[in-house]
C-alpha cells in the first residue's frame, strides 16, 4: 500500500512541476516544435496599415516574462482604432515558448 501511496504522491507532483510547461494558446499544437500564426478579434473597421505587438516569453515554464497585452501592441504602433488582433506562438520542446499579440489598426 505504500508503494502505490508514494506513486500517487510523485504522479501529483509531476504534475504539479510541469504544469506552467503546457504550450500558450493556439488553434493547434505541436509537441516538439510549433509554429503558428491565428485570429483573435475582428471588428468591423476597415483594415489598418499601422501594426503593433506584444510579446510575452517563458523558459521551462518556470520564467516569464514580458508584456503581450492589447493596449501595449496598439501603444506602440500608435493605433487608436483597432481593427483587428492576431497572435502568433512559438514553442520548442515545451522549453521555450513565446507568444506574440499583433494588433491593426489606424
Amino acid at each position: 500500500m505504500k508503494f502505490y501511496s508514494l506513486l500517487a504522491l510523485v504522479a501529483c507532483l509531476c504534475l504539479v512541476c510541469t504544469a506552467g510547461c503546457l504550450p500558450p494558446r493556439a488553434p493547434v499544437h505541436g509537441f516538439v516544435y510549433m509554429d503558428v500564426k491565428g485570429p483573435v478579434q475582428a471588428t468591423p473597421n476597415l483594415l489598418g496599415n499601422k501594426m503593433g505587438q506584444g510579446t510575452c516569453e517563458s523558459f521551462l515554464g518556470v520564467y516569464a516574462r514580458g508584456d503581450c497585452s492589447i493596449e501595449t501592441a496598439a501603444r506602440e504602433a500608435n493605433i487608436t482604432r483597432i481593427t483587428h488582433v492576431d497572435h502568433y506562438t512559438e514553442t520548442i520542446l515545451l522549453v521555450y515558448s513565446k507568444y506574440t499579440v499583433l494588433v491593426y489598426g489606424n
